[in-house]
């Protein structure tokens, strides 16, 4: 959850907040006098905030993730390591991150 302070306070102390948020990826609710609030959290967090959104405004993805979530909290999917999956497929790490993307013609993006 996040931690409300003062505008004052953010001010006098933005550099130790921004360290705070940055390595604990906590977030603060900045309040000021008779006008609205912001919030300040990591880039990080920030990123995955608007990926989850992106994943999740369409009605249809949105069901598939929330019923692969379901199926992981029942333990109908076993879990396993990224690197337990790569070992599985037969892949390497390294070189599924070192080819490019490819498009639905073949080509590379």
């Amino acid at each position: 959850m996040a931690d409300t302070i003062s505008y004052t306070h953010a001010r006098n102390h933005l550099a130790a907040i921004l360290d705070r948020v940055a390595e604990s990826e906590s977030a603060y609710v900045i309040k000021r006098q008779n006008k609205p609030g912001a919030v300040l959290l990591s880039e990080e967090n920030f990123s995955s905030l608007l990926e989850t959104l992106h994943l999740l405004r369409s009605r249809p993805n949105a069901q598939r993730l929330f019923d692969a979530l379901e199926r992981s909290y029942n333990a109908e999917t076993p879990s396993q390591t990224l690197a337990a999956l790569y070992e599985e497929l037969g892949l390497a790490q390294a070189e599924t991150e070192a080819e490019p993307a490819q498009d639905a013609q073949g080509g590379s993006a």
